[in-house]
């Protein structure tokens, strides 16, 4: 679809747009807030409770040394949940675009991938 057959107008003032707006802005909040929790938790806990990081589990291993290291997995946990949820949230968006682009206009042309983005994401659906 061209993006000049698309009323935007109309698409801006639909109830489906707007929740479709909240539930990226929700996602993105969401994420972004236990992210910044988990990674910022290692500077309060040595700041407020420094005993909590010499804890030993075994030689040469203490608590503070896995707590560090799992924020790789954590990390890599909060991508694939926010891939999750935004190719969710492209479905969504591409579903909302096929339901507002004038019915003439979805039958002369072939679609396309991606015309309608709410991110500034790309991923392979």
């Amino acid at each position: 679809m061209q993006s000049d057959q698309v009323d935007w107008l109309a698409m801006q003032k639909s109830e489906q747009f707007r929740g479709l707006v909240r539930h990226r802005r929700n996602t993105i909040a969401a994420l972004g807030l236990v992210a910044a929790l988990y990674y910022f938790s290692i500077p309060a806990l040595i700041a407020w409770f420094p005993a909590f990081f010499t804890l030993r589990l075994a030689p040469g291993i203490n608590l503070g040394l896995v707590f560090a290291v799992s924020q790789y997995p954590f990390g890599g946990l909060i991508a694939y949940v926010f891939l999750r949820r935004t190719a969710s949230i492209d479905r969504l968006a591409a579903d909302l675009l096929e339901q507002l682009a004038p019915a003439s206009a979805a039958n002369s042309v072939a679609p396309v991938a991606s015309s309608f983005d709410l991110g500034e994401h790309a991923h392979a659906r």
